[in-house]
């Protein structure tokens, strides 16, 4: 076979390649579609500022809850250590609540030995006047036979003193006997025939205190900021006492810092200074700090009479008194905040992230540390 003769096989033709198809454009966006997904990262956004929002604000109240908490603490056991090694100044309550109870402004450290006084019987016979009345039959210490006050520091001798006007402690307030025989309620806050019998306690808005030594006062009480009643500050302040006539017992005091005020020769504070919604005076000092606004306090005394004076009152109406002081403290403060003009910041403005700050109301109990008698007067 000739292979010469078979003729090529004819190629088959080729399929063309389909032409590409043309790439889709951009997919118009409707205006519907828009606002749906503005609307979803409107909201996206809110619930999580608002999230962010809350988060912070609660961190914020418990760091002010924390602060508020560890600082009012600590305040309590500031006073508490100050009443265990101090004693409570009957003195200067009786002066206050009794010989002082309408004056005002209130004048600290005056009257000093006239609660002690009220245990003494300051000799006289009846029926001639009552004590306190002027001449030699009445008032505390010895009178003579010429009418003059015997001095025994400095006796005339013409003077020959009167046994019968010669004073003598009786350990009971009133001195004229037992309490359930005259004004059985008379005590160191209370000397007339209106006080409660029923009283074991005391509550007082400030707190009286005398060392053992009976020559350093310390006064706590409560001092406005601002004309916010409820943004004070506990505040303090600290008084020497003089003996001037030599005879070991104080006489009169003085504050341990410059005040403001001159009676006679001693140098006092005045209860304007809490009043007058300026801290920064000389009078009184804070005692707590400033972020710590103290809404109220109070101080109960228990009891109401010096135990180491009233010995005798052993009526039912002063069971009490045969015991060692106390002192309860209830305090309620709140956490404050301040402008950069030292400015107390009004919580109302900033309502919407931090709220209403928080306020807690602390209480503790405490006994003095002193246990003797703190002398204030004695017939020579």
């Amino acid at each position: 076979m000739h292979f010469s003769s078979i003729k090529p096989r004819a190629a088959r033709p080729t399929k063309a390649a389909p032409l590409p198809l043309p790439k889709p454009g951009p997919r118009a966006i409707s205006i519907v579609e828009l606002i749906i997904a503005m609307t979803i990262f409107l909201v996206i956004i809110t619930t999580g500022l608002v999230l962010v929002s809350q988060v912070s604000k609660a961190a914020k109240k418990v760091e002010m809850q924390e602060y508020l908490s560890t600082e009012g603490q600590a305040l309590l056991e500031r006073i508490a250590r100050e009443i265990q090694t101090n004693a409570i100044d009957y003195e200067e309550y009786y002066s206050h609540y009794v010989i002082e109870a309408t004056a005002n402004p209130y004048i600290y450290g005056t009257n000093y030995g006239e609660y002690h006084k009220q245990f003494f019987h300051p000799g006289y016979t009846p029926p001639t006047p009552p004590p306190g009345t002027a001449g030699p039959d009445g008032g505390y210490g010895a009178w003579c036979t010429n009418g003059s006050p015997f001095d025994p520091d400095n006796p005339n001798p013409t003077c020959t003193p009167l046994t019968s006007t010669f004073d003598f402690e009786t350990g009971a307030h009133p001195y004229t006997g037992p309490p359930e025989n005259d004004n059985a309620n008379a005590n160191a806050f209370c000397n007339s025939g209106s006080c409660s019998s029923t009283l074991s306690f005391h509550e007082a808005n400030e707190l009286y205190l005398i060392n053992k030594a009976g020559d350093r006062k310390l006064i706590l009480a409560l001092e406005n900021y601002s004309s916010d009643p409820t943004i004070n500050a506990l505040s303090f302040i600290q008084m020497d006492g003089n003996d001037d006539n030599g005879d070991g017992i104080t006489d009169s005091w003085d504050c341990s810092t410059p005040c403001t005020q001159t009676v006679g020769q001693n140098n006092l504070p005045s209860s304007n200074d809490l009043t007058n919604d300026n801290n920064s005076d000389d009078d009184f000092i804070p005692y707590s700090p400033s972020s710590l606004a103290i809404q109220w306090i109070k101080f109960y005394i228990s009891p109401i009479e010096d135990p180491f004076k009233g010995y005798n009152e052993i009526g039912t109406v002063f069971e009490s008194v045969q015991q060692q002081p106390r002192v309860t403290i209830v305090m309620n403060a709140k956490y404050q905040l301040y402008d950069n003009a030292g400015d107390p910041v009004d919580f109302s403005r900033t309502a919407d992230y931090i709220g209403a700050p928080p306020e807690i109301t602390f209480q503790t109990t405490v006994g003095t540390g002193v246990s003797q008698e703190i002398p204030a007067y004695a017939f020579p």
